[in-house]
């Protein structure tokens, strides 16, 4: 049998997760949607903080497939030419942690509509995620600052509350198959709640 384009968009989104407001979860769930986490998007001000500025660096200046692998641990599938335009955005900064020559993190923040989104923001640790976030509020002290993390890594929730942020709004992630296997203690901010 022969899939059409329409078979396969539909078979891709029975694969896919997806973030149900907390209201809808059991409309979801009669479908064979399961809760696997929350994700919770966290709101404060971009305030002056210390960072390692000998190992923040521009993803710009690293090789582009040691991003991309390091992605992959905390992104259930190959997303280079997204990565690619995602790091590129118009009014973004994309930076590494990088120390002796091993990339050791890395954090994307967008100007949005309102203040500024930081996103993915993927780290070996609670250090590093912390020096990545105090980097990218540098230069917008002062203008709101939004954080999605996940529940399943205690540390985020412990460097959102540590940066003075307030939960504003929460999600269940929820999946048909199972929660695919990551490294979440790396994942201290999802890329965006429409993707994970």
């Amino acid at each position: 049998m022969q899939l059409t384009q329409e078979s396969l968009r539909y078979v891709a989104l029975r694969n896919a997760g997806i973030d149900g407001v907390i209201e809808n979860i059991c409309i979801y769930e009669r479908i064979g949607y399961r809760v696997a986490y929350h994700n919770m998007r966290y709101q404060g001000l971009a305030r002056e903080a210390k960072f390692d500025q000998n190992t923040i660096v521009a993803v710009s200046e690293i090789n582009f497939a040691d991003l991309a692998a390091y992605d992959h641990l905390c992104f259930p599938a190959p997303r280079d030419t997204f990565l690619c335009a995602w790091i590129e955005q118009a009014d973004s900064q994309a930076i590494a942690y990088v120390k002796q020559g091993q990339l050791m993190g890395y954090a994307v923040r967008r100007q949005c509509i309102e203040g500024h989104k930081i996103g993915p923001l993927f780290a070996d640790s609670f250090e590093i995620a912390k020096h990545l976030l105090n980097s990218l509020q540098q230069g917008i002290i002062g203008e709101s600052v939004f954080v999605d993390i996940t529940n399943i890594n205690p540390a985020a929730k412990r460097l959102v509350e540590q940066q003075k942020m307030q939960e504003v709004f929460c999600t269940g992630r929820m999946y048909l198959k199972g929660q695919p296997s990551l490294d979440d203690e790396k994942i201290f901010a999802i890329t965006t709640f429409e993707l994970g």
